[in-house]
């Protein structure tokens, strides 16, 4: 009885260990978990306890990876991470973190307000962009900011200043321009409406909690343990047949 409650006694602290608010005092320190996902000591992503999603650690991930190079092919030039919008959808899918996949981009409703087609020359029938501040759940991205109030947190090249913003999954699909990007910048944040040959950073996020996800080790075990089980059915089948 002693090592069964030794032994659950561990595997609480090692579940709460992966489950630990982040230590830098903020308004988001109960919100955010950071999340371990291969047991290495580093962060890899971050739980949002508020809208049950997880961001990956690194907000360019796909420029540090060396997945997206500065380029001169895209516009704006020589940014490192910065691709086009199917590039961008493409990549985060294909995206495996120590096994854990489903990764995709942000998510952000539709939503325009009505002049923004008309808006002082810059908006969507110039072919440039249209500016607007989202309400609190339209946009996945603009929401983790102001839970962060603004700063990166505990993210690694979060909120890139400036050209380009963040690819959503999502595109404009307005009367005016069907196809737009959905883009934010950080200076607000704003959520603009690009023109859909611009290039913009890709930050990774996944429905629910990563740490929730099996690995592959326990996939692997789960797969042994049931075979085990049929073989020894089997045999004992066998063995009442026979008698």
């Amino acid at each position: 009885m002693r090592t069964l409650l030794a032994g659950l006694s561990l595997f609480a602290a090692a579940a709460a260990a992966h489950a630990v608010p982040i230590a830098t005092p903020s308004s988001w320190e109960t919100t955010l978990q950071a999340r371990d996902i291969n047991h290495d000591g580093l962060i890899d992503a971050y739980y949002d306890t508020s809208t049950n999603l997880s961001w990956l650690a690194d907000a360019n991930y796909a420029g540090t990876s060396g997945f997206a190079p500065a380029s001169m092919f895209t516009y704006p030039p020589n940014v490192e991470g910065a691709m086009n919008r199917d590039v961008a959808v493409g990549w985060a899918a294909s995206l495996d973190i120590y096994g854990v996949k489903g990764w995709r981009l942000p998510r952000a409703l539709s939503v325009a307000p009505v002049d923004c087609a008309h808006n002082q020359g810059r908006g969507i029938q110039t072919g440039l962009r249209c500016e607007f501040s989202p309400e609190p759940g339209i946009n996945e991205l603009v929401d983790l900011y102001h839970l962060l109030g603004g700063s990166k947190g505990p993210f690694l090249n979060a909120w890139l200043y400036g050209l380009p913003g963040y690819l959503m999954e999502s595109n404009y699909t307005g009367p005016e321009a069907p196809g737009y990007n959905l883009d934010i910048l950080t200076s607000g944040p704003t959520e603009i409406i690009l023109h859909e040959t611009f290039a913009g950073y890709a930050w990774a996020v996944r429905d629910g909690d990563v740490m929730a996800v099996p690995e592959p080790s326990t996939y692997g075990l789960m797969m042994l343990g049931i075979t085990v089980l049929a073989l020894r059915r089997r045999q004992n089948k066998t063995g009442r047949g026979l008698s």
